[in-house]
């Protein structure tokens, strides 16, 4: 069977979607015939990720103008409706996040306004998170909910055989006018993932900056899951979701397995520089920690990133990360309100500002780069609150910053609060985008609507953020002083006390889904 793969990347985001890479190689080793359609570099607009990074001063200018063949958004139309034509696929798969699922609308329309019979299917976080909303959509033939590795495998199998749907587990379809919703099934044994075949994709994906210079970088996974339940992150609602398949969300890959991965990308495209995709890579044991440094230094010997959370990390795994080659690190601080983080974000719970301040000073003494990332935006934040944010990165001294605009993604419990105190816009009676918000996509400016602070100064903020960092814009006198509730036991928050409320009442929905699936597991 041959089927085309859409990646509608709007945003001039260049790493390759690890997700995606790995079905594509699932399935030529299943020996369909795969294409790819990827709107990376031929980009309709200009508001590319490294040009928004340089506005705001969280990196060194890095000319990557070179990788990109810039048209208009009719033009990609065309290439589209030509790649189309030339490959002929059965079947058109796109990868879906809520930021890009508006040019997606436009590219699956395009496809039944070609052929209506042709076939797409989606998949991706927003499809998994928000499954009964996609599935509206009238271009939409067929949905994967929750990790797609296993589920695609079979429904190719099965559509290229003329097969029923009716028992794939995680396909979600319509069939005479009704939707049909099979259930999940288990997660994926990581271990039976295929090393990445990535010959599809566009060389210029390989090359990242980093502190002024370009690297060959790629992008690997050596473990999956997520113990926190930030409310920005679908990551609590996934765990819910997956309860009766009895599966662990957090599961890993043997070392041997990302060793051998790693040196098959490593030799194949030239690589420089490795990130590792994990959701907490430092949630690791001595002997595997130990395991990993000895043959990482002694095969693969490059510099590599990764992302974790402060309260793993600790003196011994950051001396064997130094030891095997670690570039840098990059730890979620969010907020710099203690209240905030706790009360709104669920971040963090146990730990304030000064274990954040305690932790990063620890990674640069083992002379690893850090990297704060914090957001502005959040129900409930007020402006004290924001420079509360820049006074802890500023105390922190990290070595880079990711600033940005937080996203009210569906599915989440900080969508839902936004929705609730209607502080974003909905989509409603959009087939495939009721009770979306209707401003997701390339973040200029805050989506959310906060009544304590216009947007124009959550720009201005966001704008300006490392001069206030950097101590080359004063931060203002009225801020200077500790915000009120600052504290995480702080109940002076008269402003957004109900933003917090709001929250915990979410979270006791999700605890009684919880003890309803115990319950019913304890009768049968």
């Amino acid at each position: 069977m041959k089927i085309l793969f859409v990646y509608p990347n709007s945003e001039g985001y260049g790493r390759i979607p690890l997700g995606m890479s790995v079905l594509m190689s699932i399935l030529i080793d299943d020996g369909h015939e795969i294409g790819l359609f990827d709107v990376s570099f031929i980009m309709q607009n200009n508001s590319l990720d490294q040009e928004a990074r340089e506005k705001f001063k969280i990196a060194s200018h890095t000319d990557t103008s070179y990788l990109y063949d810039y048209h208009s958004t009719d033009e990609i139309d065309e290439l589209f409706r030509s790649k189309l034509k030339d490959f002929s696929p059965d079947l058109l798969a796109f990868s879906i996040v809520e930021d890009n699922y508006r040019y997606c609308h436009r590219l699956l329309e395009l496809t039944k306004s070609i052929n209506e019979s042709l076939v797409t299917i989606v998949g991706g976080s927003t499809p998994t998170i928000a499954a009964s909303t996609l599935i509206e959509n009238p271009y939409i033939d067929y949905l994967i909910k929750g990790e797609a590795e296993g589920p695609m495998k079979e429904f190719c199998r099965l559509m290229d055989k003329g097969g029923d749907m009716t028992d794939t587990p995680n396909i979600w379809y319509k069939k005479e006018g009704k939707i049909i919703e099979n259930p999940l099934g288990p997660l994926t044994d990581m271990d039976d993932l295929p090393m990445q075949n990535l010959d599809l994709w566009d060389d210029a994906h390989f090359v990242k900056p980093y502190e002024g210079k370009l690297y060959r970088s790629g992008s690997i996974e050596m473990s999956r899951g997520c113990p926190q339940k930030c409310t920005y992150c679908i990551n609590e609602s996934l765990r819910t979701a997956y309860l009766e398949t009895d599966s662990k969300l957090i599961r890993k890959k043997t070392v041997a397995n990302t060793i051998k991965e790693a040196k098959f990308l490593k030799e194949k495209h030239d690589l420089e520089m490795f990130f590792f995709c994990d959701d907490n890579f430092l949630a690791i044991t001595r002997d595997r920690m130990a395991e990993f440094k000895d043959k990482w230094k002694k095969e693969i010997n490059l510099p590599f990133w990764l992302n974790t959370t402060l309260e793993s990390v600790t003196d011994w795994r950051l001396a064997a990360l130094k030891e095997c080659g670690c570039a840098g690190i990059g730890i979620g601080v969010e907020s710099g309100n203690e209240w905030v983080r706790n009360e709104i974000l669920k971040r963090n719970s146990h730990n304030g500002n000064s274990k954040l301040i305690e932790v990063f000073k620890m990674i640069e003494e083992h002379g690893i780069r850090t990297t704060a990332n914090a957001m502005i935006g959040f129900p409930g934040e007020t402006e004290a609150d924001m420079f509360e944010t820049v006074k802890l990165v500023k105390a922190i001294k990290p070595m880079s910053y990711d600033i940005t605009f937080v996203a009210p993604y569906i599915g989440t419990p900080l969508h839902l609060l936004a929705k609730e105190k209607k502080l974003i816009k909905i989509e409603s009676n959009n087939p495939g985008f009721n009770g979306m918000a209707s401003e997701i996509g390339l973040r200029k400016g805050s989506i959310i609507e906060n009544p304590y602070v216009t947007k124009e100064k959550m720009e201005h903020i966001v704008n300006n953020f490392v001069d206030y960092v950097k101590g080359e814009l004063p931060i203002p006198e009225e801020f200077l002083v500790e915000a009120p509730g600052s504290s995480p036991t702080a109940l002076d928050r008269s402003d957004s006390l109900e933003e917090a409320q709001f929250i915990n009442l979410v979270f006791d929905d999700i605890n009684k889904q919880k003890q309803a699936y115990r319950d019913k597991k304890m009768v049968n």
